[in-house]
């Protein structure tokens, strides 16, 4: 009897632990299914840092993540931003699909800017707003060439975008005509040009001072009125940017290029934005 009792105790204790070795599998096994359909959200990977800059201007600062914000006022080509905030939805411009970013720029100004004309990081040549100081190394321009040789040199590096190595060509075309008592419609060109080149390099207050010598020579030119007035915004001279917008606006019925109403009138819609 007490061997029956002891084989029972032994059983009842195998079956014991058969049980609680199963279970524990069963629950590890669980455990293991639990975690193979956790579904983690997908973040993409972010590789913006905050620092951005306009990547092709004039770029219009909105009030809002959309074509219908108000414009606050225009940031100039290779004008750095801090990028605050990403918008959720995304907009096609020029076939171009991307979010919207809310920036602030140097001068305190914040509000959204199409993604599709701003890189993050620095520019190449590590680009600002506010250069005032830039200087030009002018001893690879040989001497003694005719002015329009120095225009023509110029102009075609200036037709390369690269302003840095056509600007000192275009200093040199003007210093000869000046020397040679030349101040016609070629050294208007020149001027125009060496404008264009400081107003692409952010230096907007020498390119004012190309473009209002230009003026002089060529009065009635679109180009003229409507860059002037795009430096003026960049220098925050409201009233200037209005006068010459709002001119450049009458004389583009008489231009080729279709688009030049449409261009004016954006500008002249953000001069008058200015705060």
């Amino acid at each position: 009897m007490k061997i029956k009792d002891g084989f029972r105790l032994i059983l009842i204790m195998f079956i014991s632990i058969s049980f609680v070795i199963t279970m524990s599998c069963k629950k590890k096994e669980a455990e293991r299914e639990t975690i193979g359909e956790i579904k983690t959200e997908e973040k993409p990977v972010i590789e913006e840092t905050d620092e951005a800059y306009v990547s092709a201007g004039p770029l219009n600062l909105r009030s809002q993540p959309s074509l219908d914000g108000k414009i606050i006022t225009v940031l100039g080509k290779d004008m750095p931003v801090k990028v605050l905030e990403k918008s959720d939805t995304q907009d096609t411009i020029d076939n171009i699909t991307a979010p919207w970013y809310r920036v602030r720029t140097e001068t305190g100004d914040e509000g959204w800017v199409f993604g599709g004309y701003i890189e993050f990081g620095k520019p190449a040549g590590g680009g600002t707003s506010t250069a005032t100081n830039i200087s030009f190394d002018l001893g690879d321009v040989p001497n003694g060439m005719p002015a329009y040789d120095y225009y023509k040199l110029g102009k075609s590096f200036y037709d390369e975008k690269n302003f840095k190595k056509s600007l000192p060509y275009l200093l040199k075309s003007l210093e000869t005509y000046e020397k040679e008592g030349e101040k016609g419609k070629q050294y208007g060109w020149a001027l125009f040009f060496a404008g264009a080149c400081y107003q692409e390099l952010g230096d907007h207050n020498k390119a004012i001072d190309m473009y209002k010598k230009a003026l002089q020579i060529m009065p009635d030119y679109f180009w003229l009125h409507n860059n002037i007035g795009l430096s003026y915004i960049r220098v925050r001279n409201r009233e200037k940017a209005i006068e010459h917008l709002e001119r450049a606006v009458e004389l583009a019925p008489g231009v080729k290029d279709k688009s030049a109403l449409d261009i004016a009138q954006q500008n002249l819609d953000a001069a008058k934005s200015m705060h």
